[in-house]
């Protein structure tokens, strides 16, 4: 499975994310949204599948991502910027409402990046769109 890009990583963006959550429409897909907020455009992204070891930048250690599969997510934003403006939850989330997403990890946010893992049971199907009012990026993981 190959990536999905658009604009990444020229286009950097000043929203600045907000949430990251999951959500189940099964029997069909999952999906993880990281809403923005602010003005201007959309932020540029990088959707792929990467191989262990799942490195935290800019440290450089490893992150260890639960599940067989690890698909990344990057995106041409702050979350939060280095004013504290933004995301201001855990870094590491198991969420409950979602059986394939095991694990959401940030792995960056470092000089208008950020980046996340998201831990699957498996490789799967995905599906990346923009949605406006408010502004998301949306990734939908197939269930079948």
């Amino acid at each position: 499975m190959g990536a999905v890009e658009d604009g990444f990583p020229e286009r950097l963006s000043s929203l600045v994310g907000i949430d990251i959550r999951t959500g189940s429409h099964a029997p069909c897909f999952e999906r993880v949204v990281i809403e923005f907020a602010g003005s201007g455009a959309l932020p540029g992204y990088r959707v792929e599948y990467r191989q262990d070891p799942i490195i935290d930048s800019p440290r450089g250690e490893p992150v260890d991502v639960a599940g067989d599969a690890t698909l990344v997510v990057s995106a041409g934003a702050w979350m939060p910027n280095p004013d504290g403006d933004g995301y201001d939850g855990p870094r590491e989330i198991v969420p409950v409402n979602v059986e394939t997403i095991l694990e959401l990890e940030q792995i960056e946010n470092f000089e208008g990046m950020t980046m996340w893992a998201i831990g699957l049971d498996r490789e799967r199907r995905f599906t990346v769109e923009t949605l406006e009012n408010p502004s998301r990026l949306v990734v939908d993981i197939a269930l079948d």
